[in-house]
């Protein structure tokens, strides 16, 4: 199998192609002395990954599961995500979030080629970052006391105003994998690379 580069050094026989359609950001913000503060909404009526190279064996490589038992309504989402912030008492700036998402069944046709490409092209190498050991040795008195913040001219712990998540739900989700392999590493399968 000959394999054409183009000017990047890419491999041009392998093409994967990601399609979103209808897809929606609403962003509604309330008033001040409420509970609630915003909400973020981000739906997607339909998504698709398409493999366009010339010796995929399935075109479709992840979209929409059309099972026989459950019909599909023509207003649902494929992908819904849903973040409210709201303030516990309004008296005080700090917020906390409300996270929820939702998706449609999904079938997901895989083959070793299409596997072995998404990891080489999202794996990549990580470079390893080591601390230095002036860093390393000891911490002084200073760097152990927490860091405090001005919020509306109240000094608060940084560490408070991090995200908090009060609800963090994600609907069940129906996934069907048909897989197509190639060959299996046995080897790297007992080293522990379970990806194989």
């Amino acid at each position: 199998a000959q394999r054409s580069t183009g000017t990047c050094g890419r491999d041009t026989t392998v093409c994967l192609e990601l399609t979103l359609s209808g897809m929606r950001f609403q962003y509604d913000i309330f008033p001040d002395g409420g509970t609630r503060v915003s909400r973020q909404s981000i739906t997607v009526h339909d998504f698709c990954v398409k493999d366009n190279s010339n010796a995929a064996p399935w075109k479709l490589v992840l979209g929409y599961y059309q099972s026989k038992g459950c019909l599909r309504e023509s207003s649902s989402k494929a992908f819904k995500l849903d973040l409210e912030a709201v303030r516990p008492d309004p008296a005080i700036p700090l917020e906390e979030y409300r996270l929820r998402i939702a998706l449609l069944p999904m079938r997901l046709h895989l083959h070793q080629n299409q596997l072995d490409f998404l990891i080489s092209f999202f794996g990549g190498t990580k470079s390893a970052v080591t601390p230095s050991e002036s860093t390393s040795q000891s911490l002084s008195k200073s760097d152990i006391v927490a860091k405090r913040t001005k919020v509306g001219g109240d000094a608060v712990i940084e560490e408070a105003l991090l995200p908090y998540f009060q609800k963090f739900d994600i609907w069940p989700v129906h996934l069907r994998v048909d897989y197509s392999p190639c060959h299996v590493d046995l080897a790297a399968l007992r080293g522990g690379k379970y990806v194989e």
